[in-house]
């Protein structure tokens, strides 16, 4: 079995430690476990509950930003800092309340000061969704690249985000 997630679902994420692993093919950074989801990285052992169902592009996000763990500090030989534990467990998370709205990022990126990048377009309009290293969340909100808004992310301002990126304009009966 490969090192990716098959299937998780989607309530909040607790990265531990796993058990020790025998084998000396895991190095200790990339052994990760969701602990209530049942799914541990970075070994061969994926086990899932039936009912949890992801689509393939929400795994995919989720593997991608898993693997911000394994960047290594400089690289990109820029001294930019290796993405923190805390930003990659709350840019999951983020991914996983998006997919419940079936929506999905257009742009995940590490950032050199360790936080993480989750960027989401409407035609001219965008939002930053920036997941900071030390557990500091943000939203810039653009149009046609000129900023419009910056907010810390907490539940209100994520709801009231993605509604105002889907319908800038306030004529949005049916966003959802």
């Amino acid at each position: 079995m490969s090192n990716s997630v098959k299937q998780i679902s989607p309530s909040p994420i607790v990265f531990r430690q796993p058990p020790f692993a025998t084998s000396g093919e895991y190095l200790p950074e990339n052994q990760y476990m969701l602990v209530d989801k049942y799914v541990v990285f970075g070994t061969s052992t994926s086990i899932s509950r039936p009912t949890d169902d992801l689509t393939k592009p929400a795994l995919f996000e989720i593997n991608k930003l898993y693997s911000f763990l394994q960047l290594p500090e400089n690289w990109d030989s820029y001294n930019a800092a290796k993405p923190s534990k805390v930003a990659v467990e709350n840019a999951i998370q983020f991914v996983l309340r998006l997919t419940q709205r079936q929506q999905f990022p257009f742009y995940i990126a590490p950032s050199p000061d360790g936080d993480i990048l989750i960027e989401l377009k409407n035609d001219n309009v965008t939002l930053e969704f920036i997941f900071g290293e030390d557990g500091t969340n943000r939203i810039i909100g653009l149009v046609n690249e000129e900023e419009k808004f910056e907010k810390e992310l907490n539940e209100t301002n994520e709801y009231c985000s993605l509604k105002w990126l889907y319908c800038p304009d306030g004529d949005c009966a049916n966003w959802e």
